[in-house]
């Protein structure tokens, strides 16, 4: 069944300026991003569970992952995680860095940044926090919807904290995790 122009045009009318706001912010992510850079269908279904992204320097891994975990948690108000080698990462890459949260999240959806953990809340109560995998025993108890994992060849720890993410890998209809990273 194929909508009229008058059901999108209501459609779009019945929407918050934030929801229109996520709206151009997927679409503008949908023109500029490669094919491969988009979440393959199957991981779009749930069908799959994790995603993993494995790529050279410059394609674009960090970018990929944080547009699909702050989409998600523009779509859904939940909790997510965003875990890095280490804190350093987490806050320089994952949240302040060049593709990180804070650059390509419209600034207008997010309510507040707490740089100390870090971790932003956006307008329709998600919080993204970031987590450092060096310190695998914070993973016991938090719970997420979605997880985003940055250079896990590079953790210090890696079976130790994958086991205890992935306990906690349990909130919402479809729990995911997209794995981004260099080859090592």
């Amino acid at each position: 069944m194929t909508a009229t122009i008058r059901e999108y045009e209501a459609l779009l009318e019945s929407m918050t300026r934030e929801e229109l706001i996520a709206l151009r912010w997927k679409a503008q992510w949908r023109a500029k991003a490669r094919k491969k850079q988009i979440a393959p269908e199957i991981f779009a279904t749930g069908d799959i569970p994790i995603w993993v992204v494995r790529s050279g320097r410059g394609w674009g891994k960090t970018e990929t992952g944080c547009q699909w975990l702050g989409q998600a948690a523009a779509d859904f108000s939940s909790h997510y995680a965003a875990i890095a080698p280490t804190g350093h990462d987490v806050r320089y890459t994952l949240f302040e860095g060049v593709s990180g949260f804070l650059r390509i999240i419209p600034e207008e959806l997010i309510i507040e940044h707490n740089k100390a953990l870090p971790s932003i809340t956006l307008w329709n109560g998600s919080v993204i926090r970031g987590f450092s995998a060096d310190v695998p025993e914070r993973f016991r108890g938090p719970q997420h919807a979605k997880v985003l994992a940055d250079e896990i060849a590079s953790w210090m720890y890696p079976e130790e904290a994958w086991d205890n993410i992935m306990f906690g890998l349990r909130l919402g209809p479809q729990p995911q995790m997209a794995v981004v990273g260099t080859p090592k």
